[in-house]
């Protein structure tokens, strides 16, 4: 019993040295006053459970736990281009248009109808015992991506990503392009769960079981065969930890002012 209490006191003591050291590298970038000590460390929390589960060998391997009809349909949208995948584009016989990336609360009613219908397409579509929208979700996971997070892969790993989620949106509806949301918006908010986001006419309720909005009643983690998570309802909990915080502009200049990543 000794040195098995003595052993669990080593793995913390190993875990904490972990977290001093990725804090200690975060500050010595500088010019990060606008960060607390908790928001640092939450950070390194982050690095350090996506480390864990990437190296994590008792856990199934993407392709061992993926059927041939799932890695079938992830190579057809890697393969894909506007041109030769989506329906406008092949109907028309011309180039398709460049798509146009609005921040999502100046898209248009029509265009947040089409954009819901596509993502309500993908949750729809079953591709054996996972959807195809849930197969994207897993593709993001760390044993799938293992370079995905904390290393020079990340923004050209996540162009790529997001280039096939959303060719594979416009293979449900043609003209979808994927907007992005402009934080510092909201960053100045006096409550910032209070955005507008959070109402019907965009995303539904931000605190609670999503009931309202275009993403009512989803499921999660429905492919139960490569995850100990239980199938449970979409839940959001905006603001419901005191550390977190929005992007404010600061964070953004101080971001592309790196000279070294």
């Amino acid at each position: 019993m000794l040195r098995l209490l003595l052993t669990f006191l080593w793995l913390i003591l190993i875990s904490q040295s972990k977290l001093d050291s990725c804090a200690q590298w975060i500050k010595q970038l500088g010019d990060l006053d606008f960060f607390t000590e908790s928001q640092i460390r939450m950070v390194c929390m982050h690095q350090k459970e996506w480390i864990k589960d990437r190296d994590e060998e008792a856990g199934k391997k993407f392709l061992e736990v993926t059927t041939d009809n799932q890695l079938k349909y992830l190579r057809h949208v890697e393969q894909c281009t506007r041109q030769n995948c989506v329906r406008e584009a092949r109907r028309k016989k011309r180039a398709p248009t460049k798509s146009i990336r609005k921040e999502i609360r100046m898209m248009s009613a029509s265009e947040l109808s089409d954009l819901a219908a596509a993502m309500n397409g993908l949750k729809n579509r079953q591709i054996d015992n996972i959807t195809a929208w849930d197969l994207h979700t897993l593709v993001h996971y760390p044993d799938s991506a293992p370079g995905a997070h904390w290393g020079p892969a990340f923004l050209p790993w996540h162009r790529e990503f997001l280039r096939q989620f959303e060719i594979a949106l416009q293979t449900e509806v043609p003209s979808v392009t994927l907007p992005y949301w402009d934080s510092t918006l909201d960053q100045g908010l006096p409550n910032e769960a209070d955005s507008v986001l959070w109402t019907d006419e965009l995303l539904g309720n931000g605190n609670g079981y999503v009931k309202t909005g275009p993403f009512a009643n989803w499921d999660t983690n429905v492919f139960m065969p490569l995850s100990q998570i239980p199938v449970k309802k979409l839940y959001r909990s905006t603001g419901g930890r005191e550390q977190d915080r929005l992007m404010t502009p600061r964070d953004a200049n101080w971001i592309t002012s790196r000279k070294n990543f």
